[in-house]
C-alpha cells in the first residue's frame, strides 16, 4: 500500500490516502478529470465550509436552501392556502348577500335585483378563487421535483467538483501556509449549523401560512428609535449651538466667494460672459461644443432665464472651487499617508452611497437656510 504524501497529510489532515491519490493523479492531467468525492457528494455545501471552500461554498449555499424550500412547500405547505380562504370569504358574502337580495326582492324592493346581481358576481369571483387555489396546490409537484432536483444537483456537483476544487487550494497553501486547510471540528459544525439552521428557518417561513412575527420581519423597537432621534436632535442643537460662531464665519467665506462670482457673471454685460463662455468651449472641445453652448446661452437668454442661470453657475462654480480647495490637499495626503486613507475609504464609501439631499439635514442644522446650504447637494 503506498504511504500518503506527508505534505497532503498535513494539509487534509483527514483522507490523506484518498486525496494523495487523487491530488496525484490530477497533476498529471493536463485538463483536470473529475473523480467522485463521496464525502463531499454527502456533505454536499457543508463540506464545501469545512474545507474552507468558501467560494463554492455560498452558490452551493444558496441553491441548497432554495431546494429545501421548494420541497418543504409541496410536503408541508399549502400553496392554494390564501386563494381558498379568499374564496370561503367571497362564498359566505355571496350567500349573505344573495339572502339580503331575495328578501328585498320578497318584499318588493326595486334594489333586489341589483344586489341579486351583485351576489352572483361576487360568487364568480368565488369560483375563480377556487379554480386558483386549485391550480396552486397541483403545482406541489412540481416545487417537490424542482427541490428534489436541486439537492441532487447540489450533491452530485460537489461530489464531482470538490477534489478538483481542494487540490486547487492545496497548491495555493503550498505557497502560503496561513490559508486554511485540514477539517478542524470548529469549521466543519459552523458550516453544517449554518446550512442546516438557514435551510430550516427558510422552510418554516415559506412552507407554512402562518410564521411567527419574529421570522418575517426584524424586531425593531420604536423606543430605540425615538431615543435615537431625540438623542440626535440634541446633538446637532448643541453643535449649532457652542459652533454657532464657527458655522458663521464659514458661512460669510462661502457668501463672498459667490457674490464675487456673481457680480462676474450676471453684472457683467451678457454679450462678454457669452462670448467668453463660447470661446472657452471653442478651446476646450471643439467647435461643435461651442455651437452648442452658444445655442444652450441663447436660449437662456431669449426666454428670461439669463440672471438665473447665471447665479446657478455661481453656485456650481463655487461648489467645484471649495471641492478642489479642500479635496486636492486632502487627496495628497491620502496618497502620501496610507493611515490616512484607511481613515478616509470607508467614509467617502459611505458617502458615495448617500443620496445627494441627504446631506441638507445637517446642512441646515448648521448653516440655516439660504445660498451655502445649497452647495451641499451640488
Amino acid at each position: 500500500m503506498t504511504r500518503p504524501d506527508p505534505l497532503v497529510a498535513e494539509f487534509v489532515q483527514r483522507g490523506a490516502a484518498f486525496y494523495s491519490r487523487a491530488f496525484a493523479l490530477l497533476d498529471e492531467e493536463a485538463r483536470p478529470r473529475p473523480r467522485f468525492n463521496p464525502m463531499a457528494a454527502l456533505f454536499g455545501a457543508s463540506w464545501l465550509g469545512a474545507r474552507s471552500l468558501w467560494a463554492a461554498f455560498w452558490p452551493a449555499f444558496f441553491a441548497t436552501v432554495a431546494s429545501v424550500v421548494l420541497l418543504a412547500i409541496a410536503v408541508l405547505g399549502d400553496p392554494g392556502a390564501d386563494a381558498r380562504a379568499r374564496a370561503d370569504r367571497l362564498e359566505a358574502q355571496s350567500a349573505n348577500r344573495l339572502a339580503a337580495a331575495e328578501t328585498a326582492i320578497a318584499s318588493g324592493d326595486p334594489l333586489g335585483e341589483g344586489m341579486k346581481r351583485s351576489a352572483e358576481g361576487i360568487a364568480k369571483a368565488a369560483t375563480n378563487a377556487r379554480a386558483e387555489a386549485e391550480a396552486a396546490q397541483s403545482q406541489s409537484f412540481g416545487y417537490g421535483l424542482a427541490g428534489g432536483l436541486g439537492l441532487i444537483a447540489v450533491h452530485l456537483a460537489t461530489g464531482f467538483l470538490g477534489t478538483i476544487l481542494l487540490n486547487r487550494r492545496f497548491r495555493r497553501w503550498r505557497a502560503d501556509r496561513r490559508l486554511g486547510h485540514g477539517l478542524p471540528p470548529k469549521r466543519a459544525v459552523f458550516a453544517a449549523s449554518l446550512t442546516l439552521a438557514s435551510a430550516a428557518l427558510s422552510a418554516w417561513r415559506f412552507a407554512f401560512t402562518d410564521p411567527p412575527a419574529w421570522l418575517t420581519g426584524f424586531p425593531s423597537s420604536p423606543e430605540i428609535y425615538n431615543a435615537c432621534a431625540r438623542w440626535l436632535d440634541r446633538g446637532f442643537r448643541s453643535a449649532a449651538d457652542g459652533l454657532g460662531g464657527l458655522f458663521r464665519a464659514i458661512a460669510s467665506g462661502i457668501n463672498a466667494i459667490l457674490a464675487l462670482l456673481e457680480l462676474a457673471l450676471v453684472a457683467t454685460p451678457w454679450p462678454v460672459v457669452m462670448a467668453g463662455v463660447i470661446l472657452i468651449a471653442w478651446q476646450v472641445s471643439g467647435r461643435r461644443v461651442a455651437i452648442f453652448s452658444a445655442a444652450a446661452l441663447a436660449y437662456l437668454a431669449l426666454f428670461g432665464f439669463w440672471e438665473k442661470s447665471m447665479a446657478t453657475v455661481a453656485l456650481l462654480g463655487t461648489a467645484a472651487f471649495l471641492c478642489v480647495f479642500f479635496g486636492l490637499p486632502l487627496g495628497i495626503w491620502a496618497g502620501r499617508d496610507r493611515r490616512v486613507l484607511t481613515l478616509m475609504r470607508p467614509v467617502l464609501d459611505l458617502m458615495q452611497t448617500m443620496p445627494a439631499f441627504v446631506y441638507l439635514i445637517p446642512v441646515i442644522a448648521f448653516f440655516g437656510i439660504g445660498k451655502p446650504p445649497a452647495l451641499s447637494p451640488r
